[in-house]
């Protein structure tokens, strides 16, 4: 596709590209086979500030793969319904929607795969149908790494992680195989357990209120809370 922007307009100060309004645009879109235009196809604009193309297109990708599995795209989330997911290639979300999981959901993983970039996460199985985070083979897959933004909290209810390790995308670390930081953590009837990353649960600078949940056979830290304000741990099992 050939693309045309009219009355484009660029303004740099210090060296870097400033927030602009564009009052006026037009697309010439046409297809390069037989030069033909095409006037009514729809043509989404992507403005953003300091990403690279590849982090737009991982975001865009990411979502793609997850609604051909069957997710659906909501406003600022995507709902995955009931049934198992068997997830292939690391996802990242680059922190711009966050995940509602639907009771009876299991995610399998594969080897060293990761889940990043997950704006907010609401994952509230319930006693008959628990929501389940797991490798689809006996090897560890990465992590589940969820980047908030304070405005947002997390639920996670008869929820498990299990046989997760570490993860390194787009040169972000998580050390955790259930990462989370800047969203509000409330935490119930809920287990993580068998990983062989240094932290089975981290997360920061959030507030947190863990429940009826059991941490066990993590390699190190079953737990590891940084600058967390503040902090509830009651009727849980540590191993």
């Amino acid at each position: 596709y050939q693309t045309q922007f009219l009355d484009e307009k660029k303004i740099k100060i210090d060296g870097e590209f400033q927030n602009i309004v564009i009052t006026k645009a037009d697309f010439s879109i046409k297809n390069k086979f037989n030069d033909i235009n095409i006037n009514n196809e729809k043509v989404r604009v992507i403005i953003t500030n300091k990403q690279t193309r590849g982090e737009i297109l991982d975001k865009i990708e990411s979502v793609r793969y997850l609604k051909q599995k069957g997710a659906i795209e909501k406003e600022n989330f995507l709902l995955l319904p009931k049934g198992k997911y068997n997830i292939s290639k690391t996802l990242d979300l680059e922190g711009k929607l966050g995940i509602k999981i639907m009771p009876g959901v299991t995610i399998k993983l594969q080897k060293n795969t990761s889940f990043v970039g997950i704006l907010f996460m609401i994952a509230e199985g319930n006693k008959k149908l628990p929501i389940k985070f797991q490798s689809n083979t006996e090897d560890s897959f990465g992590s589940l790494v969820i980047n908030g933004n304070n405005l947002n909290s997390c639920y996670f209810n008869y929820f498990s992680l299990r046989n997760g390790s570490e993860s390194l995308v787009n040169g972000v670390y998580s050390s955790a195989a259930l990462h989370i930081s800047r969203c509000n953590t409330f935490m119930t009837n809920s287990e993580i357990s068998n990983n062989t990353s240094e932290d089975g649960l981290n997360i920061k600078d959030s507030k947190v209120f863990i429940s009826k949940s059991t941490f066990f056979d993590n390699f190190a830290d079953q737990v590891d809370f940084d600058n967390v304000s503040e902090g509830i741990i009651k009727n849980s099992i540590f191993i």
